[in-house]
C-alpha cells in the first residue's frame, strides 16, 4: 500500500510516498477507505464562525 508520509518537520516539500504493508482490521475494529481528506478549514467556514460553534 502506498501512503504519503511526513518523516521530518517541514512544509509540503518534505512529504514522501512510502510503501507499507497492507493494514488489516483487528477484532472490534473496522477499516474504511478514505476518498479525500484535508486539514485546513475552508475560507467560507473561517468567515462564517457560526459553523464552528458547538450545538
Amino acid at each position: 500500500m502506498k501512503v504519503i508520509g511526513l518523516l521530518k518537520y517541514g512544509g509540503p516539500e518534505v512529504l514522501e510516498t512510502i510503501e507499507i504493508k497492507e493494514l488489516h482490521a483487528g477484532p472490534g475494529e473496522v477499516r474504511i477507505r478514505v476518498h479525500a481528506a484535508g486539514k485546513r478549514l475552508s475560507r467560507r467556514t473561517r468567515e462564517n464562525r457560526s459553523l464552528l460553534t458547538a450545538v
